[in-house]
């Protein structure tokens, strides 16, 4: 029987990051909690190539839970549950040129991940099955706006969970 192992648990938020990247238009999305102090620190540290009016949109994972599940899985090897934490975060954008605003876009990307994670309930890894619960705000946690938590940029932020089951196979 299979013990999760780091490279197990990394392999599996790789394959996350790459679900997030395509649901989000290739926005930066980090496999890590990230800090940043300002626009220019953005930039600095990830390397995008922003200008003036390019907004910053991020995703960052973090896993914030571990736990087994007392039913599933053998004694000696329960069902592990990961929990995630996304934050996301999109600069304030009131009106653009084409009509549209950064509060219709980060309600969008909310609604086509509910719906996404939805939709795709495992994935496989090395020694695992990986079912996804669907996601979930923390407690009563709302949408917040104002200066984000890691950017201390005017935006719309959000913290979602994400829980997965690591079954052995």
């Amino acid at each position: 029987m299979a013990k999760i192992t780091k490279t197990d648990e990394l392999q599996f938020r790789a394959a996350l990051v790459a679900d997030l990247v395509a649901q989000s238009e290739g926005r930066n999305v980090f496999d890590r909690r990230r800090s940043f102090n300002s626009r220019t620190d953005f930039v600095e540290k990830t390397g995008a190539e922003v200008d003036d009016e390019t907004e910053i949109r991020y995703i960052d994972i973090a896993l914030i839970n571990i736990e087994d599940d007392p039913d599933e899985g053998p004694d000696d090897c329960p069902v592990a549950n990961l929990t995630y934490e996304l934050h996301f975060f999109y600069q304030f954008a009131d009106a653009r040129d084409d009509s549209t605003n950064s509060t219709y876009d980060f309600d969008g990307l909310l609604i086509s991940l509910r719906s996404f994670f939805l939709d795709k309930r495992e994935y496989e890894i090395t020694n695992w099955i990986v079912a996804v619960q669907p996601i979930t705000p923390p407690g009563s946690e709302f949408t917040q706006f104002g200066n984000d938590t890691f950017t201390d940029i005017i935006g719309h932020f959000k913290n979602i969970n994400l829980v997965a089951q690591f079954y052995d196979k």
